[in-house]
């Protein structure tokens, strides 16, 4: 019996010997399945794994938000299907369809190590490319650093620089391009004059003329349209009323010129002329338009904009300048006046005249009267006040501050001019 114990002991012994060593083989198989970027590679290898990432590079656009950026990886015997991204080895992406990936959910003055592996079509996870970025610490999108810049952009707005540039370039780039229609065609039913143009690159573009309107009505509708050297996109339609205004209307429109720089415009700009002054008074309205500086990375955004500016006589009115309106500004870098960049957060800041500000000084856009207030998303303020009994200066306050600030007009001098060239 002792015997018979013994024997059943070793047994059993074996048994464990040869399960731990079962376990063991199965350790070292998922081990062996894990690549050293702590990627998961669900499966054994099923031919070759795709190519490392390569190019990972990042940008930190705020302190809360940054993106990535990698070049497209290969595999040898399949295709690459999507991209692992993990933060600080927490998954982020299983298979990302694209060659960016952008992250909000950080905290400022923190350093993520980031990882991105290609992953094919036999499930496989390629080596990954690692890349570390640090977020700056928290700042507030209006402060004592960046007041300047931001009330100089502003003022660009309110001048209408911005809605300028952009509004008038699909109206005469087929012009300016000197292009000649493929074809015209006029439907007497409708009295529109339909043509038909073949672009630099190959790409289209269509004007639909409506020849019966005295004042101008027409659409564009551009497909991938090189003109000299931008590329335009989307449909612009054109309307003037017998009066003095002017709409257009954008449906995903947006022009890239050759820096690799795009304006876009979505939904209306209405522009207004006043009667018998010309255009050196103005009202726009803006749903959305957005632009990239040929200054600075990143985007800058004006929405619901209603502004009027102008400056001038005529009507047999003595010279005057006004400005009021209100619209959101967001931009991730604003310039000062020697074209140095100042950051914001990258956060939106609402932009509202509470007192209409009003000049009787022949020729001075520096403002006697008038009140603007600037408000951050992150609850960061700015009151500028004009009238404060110097027509040279403003006075600035920044948040809940008690203590003023006192600028000169002429820090802003060449803003605020109907005709100015812009940003």
């Amino acid at each position: 019996t002792g015997d018979q114990n013994s024997g059943d002991q070793n047994s059993s012994d074996q048994n464990s010997s040869d399960q731990n060593s079962s376990d063991q083989n199965a350790s070292n198989q998922n081990a062996s399945n894990q690549n050293n970027n702590g990627t998961q590679q669900e499966q054994p290898l099923i031919g070759e794994a795709p190519g490392a990432v390569m190019g990972l590079e990042g940008i930190a656009y705020t302190d809360t938000e940054v993106e990535l950026f990698w070049e497209r990886a290969t595999d040898a015997d399949g295709t690459v299907v999507g991209y692992y991204v993990s933060r600080d080895g927490v998954e982020l992406e299983a298979s990302l369809d694209g060659l960016s990936f952008y992250d909000s959910a950080i905290t400022p003055g923190m350093s993520y190590q980031y990882t991105v592996a290609a992953i094919d079509n036999d499930g496989n996870t390629g080596v990954g490319g690692n890349l570390t970025l640090t977020t700056p610490d928290e700042y507030r999108a209006i402060n004592a650093d960046n007041y300047q810049a931001i009330v100089r952009q502003v003022l660009s707005v309110f001048a209408s620089h911005p809605m300028r540039n952009s509004v008038y370039q699909p109206f005469d780039a087929i012009t300016d391009a000197a292009l000649e229609p493929d074809s015209s065609n006029f439907n007497p039913d409708t009295s529109v004059l339909a043509s038909q143009y073949t672009c630099n690159n190959g790409g289209t573009a269509s004007v639909d003329e409506l020849q019966a309107s005295a004042t101008g009505v027409y659409n564009v509708t551009f497909d991938n349209c090189q003109l000299n050297d931008s590329v335009y996109q989307g449909v612009a339609n054109f309307s003037r009323s017998e009066g003095q205004s002017t709409t257009r209307e954008f449906v995903g429109y947006s022009v890239t010129d050759a820096t690799g720089k795009t304006v876009t415009i979505d939904g209306t700009v209405n522009q207004s002329n006043y009667s018998c002054r010309s255009d050196n008074f103005q009202s726009w309205s803006v749903t959305d338009l957005s632009w990239e500086s040929t200054s600075f990375e990143g985007v800058t955004r004006i929405t619901d904009a209603s502004t009027f500016f102008g400056a001038g006589t005529s009507c047999l009115e003595p010279w005057s300048a006004q400005l009021r309106g209100s619209f959101t500004l967001q931009s991730p870098t604003t310039l000062d006046a020697s074209g140095s960049s100042t950051g914001t957060g990258n956060k939106a800041i609402a932009v509202s005249v509470t007192e209409e500000f009003n000049s009787t000084l022949e020729n001075n856009t520096d403002f006697q009267t008038g009140m603007m207030k600037l408000t951050g998303a992150d609850g960061s303020t700015l009151a500028f006040n004009a009238d404060n009994g110097d027509v040279s200066s403003v006075v600035i306050t920044i948040g809940g501050d008690t203590n003023e600030l006192t600028a000169l007009w002429s820090v802003w001098s060449g803003i605020l001019v109907p005709s100015g060239t812009g940003l």
